[in-house]
């Protein structure tokens, strides 16, 4: 059981956390309580992340790679063929560090990191060009979405029918624009930053 306090916020962050909110209808208390956990998790899960990382060093973008991506990124529309592949391999090293890192969030969780455990058992790729990997728990209704830019995201009391059409759909973004987001109750659990 919780102690109960009292504090005295910000106007912007009170502001912040009514928004989310009413998008999310979830308790301002609940919201404010989860913000101060994942806070205080921070550090703990950067420093997992790191340990993770570093294990698999042939698939982590060091320093001047990520310059020459962001360079290739940049110059996208006119790369030559062989710039085209180098851009795609850097992009794959990537985003398999995002999945790393993504599941060494979700072992930490299940160890010790979280009373709830992991709400998300396996991630699945996506071909889509907003969506990098999803993970679905059908016990608690939660749907793990990783994003192509870093972001990390969990909805909450996702039917198993809404991930399945999801996992299923041409268009996936489109599909997480009209069906999920705003619909349902959702908590970001991350983002890359290089």
């Amino acid at each position: 059981m919780g102690k109960s306090i009292m504090l005295e916020l910000s106007d912007e962050v009170v502001g912040r956390a009514c928004d989310l909110a009413k998008r999310t209808y979830i308790s301002l208390e609940t919201i404010l309580a989860r913000w101060i956990s994942l806070g205080i998790a921070d550090t703990t899960i950067r420093d997992l992340i790191r340990d993770v990382v570093s294990v698999g060093e042939e698939h982590n973008l060091g320093f001047e790679q990520q310059m020459e991506l962001a360079d290739l990124i940049a110059r996208r529309t006119s790369l030559t063929p062989a710039a085209q592949l180098r851009m795609d391999e850097l992009l794959q090293c990537h985003r398999q560090s995002l999945v790393r890192q993504t599941q060494a969030i979700t072992d930490w969780m299940d160890l010790s990191g979280s009373t709830k455990g992991s709400d998300v058992m396996e991630l699945t790729r996506l071909d889509s060009s907003m969506l990098y990997a999803i993970g679905y728990n059908l016990a608690s209704e939660t749907l793990e979405i990783i994003f192509n830019n870093g972001g990390i995201y969990r909805y909450f009391h996702v039917p198993a029918t809404i991930y399945k059409d999801l996992l299923n759909s041409e268009f996936p973004g489109r599909f997480l624009w009209t069906k999920i987001i705003n619909l349902y109750p959702y908590e970001r659990v991350g983002c890359n930053r290089s």
